[in-house]
């Protein structure tokens, strides 16, 4: 039950690894330099699913505020790294209690996401007084510090659901109408801006564009930080490699090792009741998820049965299915009333799950003629992450099933509607 909770998940009391603790360190200095200057730093940290950036953003800002505070406690610690730990770097402590401040924001543009964060840090009496907020809570703030988790969602002007709000806080902060909510940040941020980026988990056409991250991490005097580790998925860099591999054409062999599950089905329905199974055996954080090519709701049912008259959301081999509802939920992932239900990218992107059961929909296939993955657009209904330009759509279907694929922590199942799909990726797994 503790290992599930999401103060255990995201606290900021567990111990990094040292690829961690370099980065926070120097995360450190940084801020102790920015709070002295007159112009905002920029700092980018690159990292793919699981390299632990929610975990380093979350224990920097608790680092900060116990320093702030005077709870931290040097006298006593153990040697780290060549016989010096950054605990036991006084004047840095020194400079930060004399400069520092917790005018800080943690930003998060994934919905149900933030509400997790913002869930973690009330419950730690250090970081109550820090706000968890979305960008545009943001841009009504004042803070010298802005801190971006999920920095790959934020928006800009395109393919919104309210036009008028981001309109609104472009009015507010006398920006041209066409400022992304990163734009936004560069404002707000008076001292320091930290961005957690992964650009292959951008999903939807409304995210602001890689080229407008590449301007910031090319920039001369941006400080870039790059994490390689990969610590979410025990099957560890062999399984992302094998994930990837799969999508960008050059497939490679996984080999089963233990404590790392990975099986493909041929039945969905007896996948589903695996995934029941490894939720009762690990007490909870194991959920079904599937692609985009499955029609919504709206599109489905309606309420009072009058233009759609069926009772379920789509089918799959005569078994009925149905999404979770409201796909912003925060608790989709948490609560075990929702087991029978199927979340998407939008309610599992930024969380772990100790089993994912992945669904691979009719927007994916494989043709065993050209021996290669083929991509259907005209099946994929996400309008939000549907372009004009086949080869983006293509771009946002592949970054959201590699997101599903890598959300379980001990184990991965496996089934696509699409036969030859299914057999081409037996094929990759080895004993």
């Amino acid at each position: 039950e503790v290992k599930n909770s999401e103060i255990f998940k995201f606290s900021p009391y567990k111990q990094l690894t040292i690829e961690q603790y370099k980065v926070v360190e120097e995360l450190l200095q940084i801020y102790s330099k920015a709070m002295q200057g007159s112009q905002r730093v920029d700092v980018v940290v690159n990292g793919g699913a699981g390299t632990g950036k929610s975990l380093i953003a979350i224990y920097f800002v608790n680092m900060i505020t116990n320093i702030l505070k005077n709870n931290i406690d040097y006298s006593d610690t153990d040697d780290f790294i060549d016989g010096e730990t950054f605990f036991s770097k006084t004047e840095l402590i020194k400079t930060i209690k004399e400069f520092g401040n917790d005018k800080i924001g943690f930003v998060i543009a994934v919905p149900s996401f933030k509400d997790t964060v913002k869930k973690v840090f009330s419950s730690i009496k250090e970081l109550k007084r820090i706000d968890v907020v979305s960008p545009s809570e943001a841009s009504r703030g004042d803070y010298d510090v802005l801190i971006v988790d999920e920095a790959h969602r934020l928006k800009r002007r395109n393919k919104l659901t309210n036009y008028g709000t981001h309109d609104n806080v472009n009015k507010s902060l006398g920006l041209p109408l066409d400022s992304t909510e990163l734009d936004w940040l560069k404002v707000k941020a008076k001292k320091l801006l930290i961005l957690f980026y992964d650009g292959s988990q951008s999903v939807k056409e409304s995210d602001v564009l890689k080229e407008d991250f590449k301007e910031i991490i090319n920039k001369e005097y941006t400080n870039n930080f790059y994490l390689s580790s990969q610590l979410r998925v025990k099957g560890g860099n062999e399984y992302i490699d094998f994930v990837n591999g799969l999508f960008n054409g050059k497939p490679i062999n996984y080999k089963r090792r233990i404590g790392y599950d990975v099986e493909v089905f041929d039945d969905c329905h007896e996948m589903f009741e695996k995934i029941k199974e490894k939720n009762s055996e690990y007490k909870g954080l194991c959920r079904v998820l599937a692609g985009l090519s499955f029609y919504w709701r709206k599109k489905a049912r309606d309420k009072k049965s009058i233009k759609y008259k069926q009772d379920f959301d789509f089918e799959i081999d005569g078994y009925k299915y149905n999404w979770n509802e409201d796909f912003n939920a925060s608790d989709f992932i948490t609560n075990d009333k929702n087991i029978d239900k199927i979340g998407c990218i939008y309610t599992s992107q930024g969380h772990d799950l100790n089993y994912a059961g992945v669904i691979f929909g009719e927007d994916i296939s494989y043709n065993p003629k050209t021996k290669k993955i083929e991509y259907h657009s005209e099946r994929f209904i996400d309008t939000y992450s549907k372009s004009s330009d086949i080869d983006k759509t293509i771009n946002n279907i592949i970054n959201a099933y590699l997101v599903l694929l890598t959300r379980g922590v001990y184990g991965t199942y496996i089934y696509a509607v699409d036969k030859n799909l299914r057999e081409y990726i037996k094929s990759k797994i080895k004993e």
